[in-house]
C-alpha cells in the first residue's frame, strides 16, 4: 500500500491513516480540494415482486458528514414515490461509508447525494 502523508497548508505533517477494507478506490484529481465521496456502498434490497416489474424508479438521499466522514443527518430529497423503498433508501445511506470533502487539504463538513436506481 502506497500513503500520502498528513497535510497541512499543503505542507506534510506527522499523523495517522485509516483505511476501509472492501471500499472503492479513493484517488482525486486534486488531493488537496475535493467532494465528499462514497467508499463502501450498501445498495438498498429490492423485494422480489419490485425487482420483477419494469417501471423506473429513482429516489435521493442527501447525507451530511462531519470532517471525519461520519453521517450527522440525512434526508430523502427526492422520493421513491413508495415510503418503504425510501426507508430502505436511507438504511442503506446509513450503512455505507464516507470520505469527508477536502478543502485547502483540510477535511471539513460537507454533503454527499446517495441515490437509488431501479425497476419498480
Amino acid at each position: 500500500w502506497t500513503f500520502v502523508p498528513a497535510a497541512a497548508g499543503c505542507q506534510s505533517l506527522p499523523g495517522e491513516s485509516e483505511f476501509t477494507v472492501g471500499g472503492d478506490d479513493a484517488t482525486f484529481a486534486d488531493p488537496c480540494n475535493h467532494e465528499a465521496k462514497a467508499t463502501l456502498v450498501f445498495r438498498p434490497e429490492m423485494p422480489d415482486v419490485v425487482a420483477q416489474t419494469q417501471v423506473p424508479v429513482h429516489g435521493e438521499v442527501i447525507v451530511w458528514l462531519d470532517q471525519f466522514g461520519e453521517l450527522t443527518k440525512l434526508q430523502i430529497s427526492r422520493s421513491t414515490g413508495n415510503t418503504a423503498l425510501d426507508d430502505r433508501l436511507k438504511r442503506a445511506a446509513m450503512a455505507s461509508n464516507y470520505l469527508p470533502k477536502v478543502k485547502d487539504c483540510m477535511p471539513v463538513a460537507g454533503s454527499y447525494i446517495f441515490s437509488m436506481d431501479g425497476n419498480l
